[in-house]
């Protein structure tokens, strides 16, 4: 009986590893990743771009997402004009606030 029994809890044991190793991450990295803002003023449009993205996204088994974490330091967000830069680094407060977090907590 005793046998029996630790047969059930090593098969349940080793079913729960398996779930939860068969979750899937997908990480985002600066050489396969980047993120595009277009804007527009009332003197113009503009858009700025960064590459410079770390994070993760978290699959369920059902491939259902999980959970997902993204930070994009500020100063990394570039338009490729010095003062546009300059100016959404000071909306976005750079200097108190030098990253941008995102973290999901509910799906």
């Amino acid at each position: 009986m005793k046998t029996t029994r630790n047969k059930s809890f090593l098969l349940v044991g080793i079913l729960a590893m398996s779930t939860w190793v068969s979750a899937q991450v997908l990480t985002f990295s600066p050489q396969n990743s980047s993120i595009v803002i277009n804007g527009t003023s009332n003197v113009h449009d503009w858009k700025s771009k960064t590459s410079q993205i770390k994070g993760q996204m978290v699959f369920a088994d059902n491939n259902q997402l999980k959970s997902l974490s993204v930070d994009i330091p500020v100063k990394s967000i570039k338009s490729g004009e010095k003062l546009m830069d300059s100016k959404t680094y000071d909306t976005l407060g750079a200097e108190k606030n030098p990253t941008i977090s995102f973290r999901m907590t509910d799906v």
